[in-house]
């Protein structure tokens, strides 16, 4: 099973399979995966893709996997499309 539980099951968090993350004091990087993860989990709106650097979490033992679900902008962390690539809600302007 993986981090984020098993399809096509709502994803949950499972902290415990990692090691250290890249980014953030202290669980920063950790609670920013949380709450994304609840922020968009039932939000049906489209998306825009924004720029952003990685974020990786490293799982399993010395850290012997790296994922990266998070980008990170400078000012905020948002979900990955892939490395380096975030999405955020598009708003009607």
């Amino acid at each position: 099973m993986g981090a984020l539980g098993k399809f096509p099951g709502k994803p949950r968090f499972k902290e415990e399979l990692i090691s250290a993350a890249s980014h953030g004091a202290g669980r920063e990087a950790y609670d920013a995966l949380q709450q994304a993860i609840a922020a968009t989990s039932n939000d049906d709106r489209p998306v825009k893709v924004v720029a952003g650097e990685a974020v990786y979490f490293y799982l399993g033992k010395a850290g012997s996997f790296e994922w990266t679900p998070l980008t990170f902008d400078g000012e905020r962390y948002r979900l990955a499309l892939s490395a380096g690539l975030g999405v955020e809600p598009l708003v009607d302007e």
